[in-house]
Order: C-alpha cells, then structure tokens, then sequence
C-alpha cells in the first residue's frame, strides 16, 4: 500500500506470520465445531469420545 507521508507500507513486513496465525486460528475453531457435531451423534460419538480421549 502506498501511503502519501510514509511512502510504500506492506502488513506483511509487520506481520509476516500473519497468514498463517489466521490460518491456524481458523481450522482449529473449525475442527473444534466439527468434532462436537460428530460427538453428538449418538453411536459415533461415544467412539470418537473413546478414540480421542474426552
């Protein structure tokens, strides 16, 4: 991005993890979502329960 006072400023250089941070955040609160509709399910649930350890 170029600004007028600053000149050429990129998130990148400031946060060069950024990506995947958002990336990790994202498929961990998915997974988590996921994990509990399954668990949910009466059969399969008490295995993944098992299998996970929860």
């Amino acid at each position: 991005m170029e600004l007028p006072l600053i000149g050429k400023v990129s998130i990148g250089s400031f946060y060069p993890d950024l990506g995947k941070d958002i990336g990790s955040t994202l498929g961990s609160q998915a997974g988590g979502m996921i994990e509990s509709l399954i668990a949910g399910i009466p059969l399969i649930g008490g295995w993944l329960n098992g299998l996970l350890g929860n």
